[in-house]
């Protein structure tokens, strides 16, 4: 793995009491703009969450800290790998049947492409043939074509749990030893957000299933392992584009990490990413006449994040409409419109980045959500609100343990250079638009590094 001096673990370890301060104000923000206060009244009530925390994690948690929630993972953790993936299984199939969910938003539409590709091999809806990204849509069709519709999303969500669970277990594993490998696997199969996701058809569920592998590969020395992981990293770009940016972060670590063959690693990784990545770029020449890596939806995106009527959150269109433009001139043109905005309002631009930062970090619900709101699993507005309360509890909770770990010295310093990806998500989605949903690519950072830092600190309990 990475040796790369105290300093750059160090740091990072700070960045986690920076996020978990980040989640204590931003999620009781969130819930009392939700309830009704005002913006100010909000603020108020976030800022003295945060404080708390703070005083929490400086006061008492360093030496009490989670007990009792490590207590009842330590004890779930007693149980086979196979056993705890089984009883993920159960709760997620126990969720399904009593909230069953209609696909929705996006997810429609990534079932839609997949239906149409299977049926008359087109990748193509409301007249673009390149603005969502293939990934996700690749993947469903051989489900679609296997089992029946009704089944398609809930048989394949269960499957990604799966490999997404072992690759949560063989990592920690791997950087901290088995009983970090148990506790990473029984926090990914309980972690109520991801629970609420298993009936949904959500992209990031493919991506949480690969990025363990990769990173799980990248520390192997055989060079089929590093194959493997540029493979995998590569379908993850088709399936989220913006994770083509931290294909210079991995190269950098690859180099700078000790080990003969370094930059022969780096080499392949970037071969074997390109193998999978390419074939659809080409394709994408071949339907549009110009080259795009992945999708066309990039300038559209950044600019309903930045522009006078952008919110943080999601928007509709920006102040000047590009609906009309085809989808390689609207790229273009809404791209330009951003940049230019961006440099003609630096401060609004700051104070925006600050919302989205606050949405990024301040929902753990969006599988709730998905499931109740808009799946219409529920029409019980008490349901959909004790259950999200319950999710963003949970949310909350962890970065308080995590926050108070972080300040404890661990003999093993590997694991905490998975919180660069976290802060790769958090960092993108401070210019893109942001919402508690963008966070979830990189929740199995959160279950490795929590399983490792748990064990390394409890060094009596392994």
């Amino acid at each position: 793995m990475v040796h790369v001096g105290f300093p750059l673990r160090q740091w990072l370890n700070w960045s986690i009491v920076a996020m978990a301060t980040y989640a204590w104000i931003s999620t009781p923000m969130l819930l009392a703009r939700g309830a009704g206060f005002s913006y100010e009244v909000a603020w108020g009530i976030g800022l003295v969450s945060g404080s708390l925390l703070l005083g929490a994690v400086f006061w008492r948690g360093r030496q009490a800290g989670s007990v009792l929630i490590e207590q009842f993972l330590s004890r779930l953790a007693t149980l086979a790998p196979i056993r705890i993936v089984i009883f993920g299984i159960v709760i997620r199939v126990a969720w399904m049947l009593i909230f069953p969910a209609v696909p929705s938003s996006d997810g429609a539409v990534y079932l839609e492409l997949a239906g149409s590709l299977l049926n008359e091999g087109r990748f193509e809806v409301a007249g673009t043939r390149a603005y969502w990204p293939p990934g996700y849509s690749l993947f469903l069709v051989p489900w679609l074509a296997v089992f029946p519709d009704s089944l398609v999303i809930a048989v394949s969500q269960l499957v990604l749990y799966a490999i997404g669970g072992f690759g949560c277990f063989k990592l920690a594993e791997r950087l901290s030893g088995w009983r970090s490998g148990y506790l990473a696997l029984v926090l990914f199969s309980i972690w109520p957000n991801l629970v609420a996701l298993a009936g949904t058809p959500q992209k990031e569920m493919l991506i949480i299933a690969l990025l363990p592998w990769v990173c799980y590969f990248l520390i192997s020395k055989s060079i089929g392992a590093i194959i493997l992981a540029g493979c995998c990293f590569g379908f993850a770009i088709l399936v989220q584009p913006s994770l083509q940016l931290l294909l210079p972060v991995t190269l950098i670590i690859i180099v700078l990490a000790r080990g003969q063959g370094r930059y022969l690693n780096a080499i392949i990784f970037v071969i074997a990413s390109a193998t999978v990545v390419l074939p659809w770029s080409m394709r994408n020449v071949d339907v549009l006449g110009k080259f795009v890596l992945v999708s066309t939806n990039g300038g559209s995106n950044l600019y309903r994040a930045n522009n006078p009527m952008a919110t943080g959150g999601y928007t509709p269109r920006g102040e000047v409409d590009t609906s009309h433009l085809g989808e390689i001139e609207e790229d273009r043109t809404a791209k330009e419109l951003a940049v230019t905005w961006i440099t003609e309002n630096p401060l609004k631009f700051a104070v925006l980045a600050i919302e989205k930062q606050v949405r990024f970090m301040g929902d753990d619900a969006v599988g709730v959500y998905a499931s109740l709101k808009l799946g219409k699993g529920s029409e019980s507005a008490l349901t959909y609100a004790a259950i999200k309360l319950f999710s963003n509890l949970w949310w909350v909770s962890i970065w308080l343990i995590a926050a108070t770990l972080a300040l404890k010295k661990s003999k093993n310093e590997n694991y905490h250079y998975l919180m660069i990806g976290w802060l790769y998500l958090f960092s993108i989605h401070s210019i893109f638009e942001a919402d508690g949903k963008y966070h979830v690519p990189m929740l199995w950072v959160l279950c490795v590094w929590m399983g490792c830092a748990m064990s390394q600190n409890n060094p009596q309990r392994k």
